[in-house]
């Protein structure tokens, strides 16, 4: 099963995670992620959500696997993460003892490569991703600036050069041009953001 349309990806310590989620989840129980604080990553619209099933061992086993590229400041550690969709269903990757492998690679280099971080996170487990309930806190690192932000940014100006690109104001490498521009921007934001907030701490 393919996850459409990802909006937001969040991350949290998988220690945090109370002991009774996985077990709610296996029971088909909702789990409510109200008490969780999740750090936002800023992310381009490449993200993708596979979940599959299969029995193992006279025993159901999930996996699942999350790509997308990060421009956010993102070191892989124990973590389970939050994927939310642009309808609103919200999914938990891992939980306190099932811990998502994270794996990275730098996109960065050459003229021709896309910018930010290729990420992807995969788990295999009784219950790998479940849909959770319940408004959780979305943070950036530093608490200053969410990823929301960033976003309405990037949505502006790639709007206005779709638009212009449609209308045949410009052409298609300089609307390509654009999209590389919006990423670089961004990503200067949100760098320009965690230094601001480390500075005032």
């Amino acid at each position: 099963m393919r996850i459409p349309g990802i909006r937001n990806i969040g991350y949290c310590p998988a220690s945090s995670v109370p002991d009774d989620y996985e077990i709610q989840g296996m029971a088909g129980l909702p789990v409510n992620i109200a008490g969780l604080t999740f750090t936002a990553l800023y992310v381009l619209d490449d993200g993708q959500l596979v979940i599959s099933n299969s029995n193992e061992n006279n025993g159901s086993n999930q996996k699942a696997t999350l790509t997308f590229t990060c421009l956010s400041e993102f070191k892989p550690g124990r973590y389970v993460f939050l994927v939310q969709t642009i309808a609103g269903a919200k999914w938990l990757i891992g939980g306190k003892t099932a811990v998502p492998s994270v794996s990275t690679q730098d996109t960065t280099a050459g003229a021709n490569a896309a910018n930010g971080l290729k990420v992807t996170i995969e788990l295999s487990a009784p219950i790998a991703a479940q849909r959770v309930i319940g408004q959780e806190s979305i943070y950036t690192a530093e608490g200053y600036v969410t990823f929301e932000d960033w976003r309405q940014i990037a949505d502006s100006i790639y709007a206005s050069a779709s638009h212009r690109h449609l209308s045949s104001e410009i052409d298609d490498e300089e609307f390509n041009t654009t999209q590389d521009q919006v990423n670089i921007e961004n990503n200067n934001l949100a760098k320009k953001a965690i230094k601001t907030a480390k500075a005032a701490m």
